[in-house]
């Protein structure tokens, strides 16, 4: 029994660990948590447990004193022969031990992914929600990052379990594996998860560079989680060394190739014409030159009043352009296209437009930026 309760000890902050993080990612799954412990009286369920260990462990001993043999010692197995030197062994973990704890966690996570394919991928017409009038809306646009911190605690847990646990049998090799696989599945369910809840969150607020990158970092995990599970199986760390840097270069090759500011531009305004979603106009005019293609192209779909504020926008930033000196060092394609939109559509700037004395009218909030910079 003692590699039994050395599993259950193993697994005991785990589950508290990933349970936390579940309960303050998901009403749902704090919903089915917090009815399942209502059940408990946990005063009496720890004075009838202390009594049971008690009286428990003093039954097995008068048993072991009364049956086993008199000459065995059972201190010198642990503490080593009487005069020498006191050493306590710190084993590597047994293999019970890591399967107890694997069993436990994966079905830990195997109740809160069935929660997570009902509410969240289904979607509110099969299922009603639990709890509080929660909307849902609301309840896809909570736990994001509690999930993402789950998928990568994952990884570390099974790394360290697979570290210090002994699996001598090809038959413990195979079942250990099987049971990380298993947990590893469940976390790519969380992923998938986070992704969702993510993107109807943009579909709400809109995007902005730190949600695209956190999509990114999501699809970059699951990677790693591919090739994690191919070096377990087979044996080569080199796999997973391999896995990581390739996974990092097609991140930022395809980040370039994306081009987020674009990208961003373009969800943004699809937000509006097709969701009927607010545009946020002053963070599209904070986007940088990449995006100004996109918005000229887009100008003459937007409602009147969002087209003229952007308009305005735009023709500050060709009017910036236009003042900056720039020679063959200094050559940026974002900047010539963006220049070569903006002429396009609003007509090459004028030789005086290029100081900020006929714009004083339309922009008076440039006036006491332009008087300060005299002043000084």
């Amino acid at each position: 029994m003692l590699p039994v309760a050395g599993g259950l000890v193993l697994a005991s902050p785990l589950l508290c660990l990933f349970t936390a993080l579940f309960i303050s990612a998901d009403r749902v799954f704090a919903g089915y948590v917090g009815d399942l412990l209502s059940q408990f009286a946990f005063r009496d369920l720890l004075q009838q447990g202390g009594l049971i260990a008690l009286f428990s462990w003093l039954a097995v001993g008068a048993l072991d004193l009364a049956l086993g043999p008199k000459e065995r010692d059972p201190l010198r197995a642990l503490f080593g022969a009487p005069g020498a030197p006191t050493v306590v062994a710190l084993p590597r973990l047994g293999f019970v031990e890591a399967t107890i704890a694997l069993v436990l966690v994966d079905l830990l996570f195997l109740a809160f992914v069935a929660i997570q394919l009902q509410y969240l991928f289904l979607g509110p017409d099969h299922l009603a929600l639990r709890g509080d009038g929660i909307s849902y809306a609301q309840y896809a646009r909570e736990g994001f990052f509690q999930l993402l911190v789950a998928a990568i605690l994952t990884l570390g847990v099974i790394w360290t379990l697979e570290w210090r646990t002994r699996r001598e049998q090809p038959a413990q090799r195979i079942v250990f594996n099987a049971l990380a696989t298993v947990m590893v599945a469940c976390a790519v369910v969380m992923l998938l998860s986070s992704f969702r809840r993510l993107f109807l969150y943009e579909l709400e607020f809109g995007f902005t560079q730190a949600r695209l990158f956190s999509h990114g970092v999501t699809l970059w995990l699951g990677a790693v989680f591919a090739f994690f599970v191919a070096a377990l199986w087979t044996g080569r760390s080199r796999i997973l060394s391999a896995g990581l840097l390739g996974s990092c270069i097609a991140f930022v090759i395809g980040l370039n190739a994306l081009d987020p500011d674009a990208f961003i531009a373009a969800r943004n305004i699809e937000r509006l014409t097709v969701y009927g979603k607010s545009l946020d106009v002053a963070y599209l005019g904070r986007t940088s030159t990449d995006a100004v293609p996109t918005l000229v192209a887009a100008l003459d779909t937007l409602p009147p009043a969002e087209q003229r504020e952007l308009a305005t926008i735009l023709r500050r930033k060709q009017r910036e352009l236009a003042g900056q000196e720039r020679d063959w060092r200094s050559a940026n394609l974002s900047v010539l296209l963006a220049r070569q939109a903006l002429d396009a559509r609003f007509g090459p700037p004028l030789r005086e437009e290029r100081s900020s004395r006929p714009f004083d009218a339309l922009f008076p909030e440039d006036v006491g930026a332009t008087a300060s910079r005299q002043g000084r």
